[in-house]
């Protein structure tokens, strides 16, 4: 079992490119990420929270093909409450949410662990990230739909053959 993920190092022999992910997860989410805000309180969406989105959902996907236990305690704690605070609306938490290369170390720690790449256990991290979406307020057809995407997005960044 890995006890803690190096940081920085590629996936595909380049950079990482954690935010480059995030901003793709954005734009498919689009007006979307508004179930975040009750509907008397949507208006604009603070660039913070924007990016705790993509992260959380980058988490909540990943979390279907890995055990958090992998990850170092640290780690660990932040992204379990950084994937609370998306269920639950916590915009104050949202925001004050700071990538500090976790999103990173589960996409090495991902792709360091191919056999975790299967097509259930795809299915099952789509299905997880969907059921976040929903229960942020996402009808059952619109959270599937983005789930598909992002599990689409996510799999090329980690290089997969799998399809989703």
């Amino acid at each position: 079992m890995i006890d803690k993920v190096p940081k920085n190092i590629a996936l595909t022999g380049e950079p990482m490119k954690a935010d480059e992910l995030k901003t793709e997860i954005l734009e498919e989410l689009g007006s979307d990420v508004y179930v975040v805000y009750p509907d008397d309180e949507r208006h604009l969406i603070a660039e913070a929270i924007l990016l705790s989105i993509a992260s959380a959902c980058i988490a909540e996907f990943l979390k279907g093909l890995v055990d958090f236990k992998a990850l170092g305690e640290a780690t660990r704690h932040k992204l379990g409450e950084l994937c609370s605070s998306f269920r639950h609306k916590d915009q104050r938490k949202l925001e004050r949410y700071q990538d500090s290369g976790e999103i990173e170390e589960l996409l090495v720690l991902i792709k360091s662990s191919p056999g975790r790449l299967s097509g259930k256990s795809l299915a099952d991290a789509e299905q997880n990230l969907a059921d976040a979406l929903r229960q942020l307020g996402m009808d059952e057809e619109r959270a599937a739909q983005h789930s598909r995407a992002v599990a689409t997005i996510i799999s090329s960044t980690l290089n997969t053959e799998d399809s989703v």
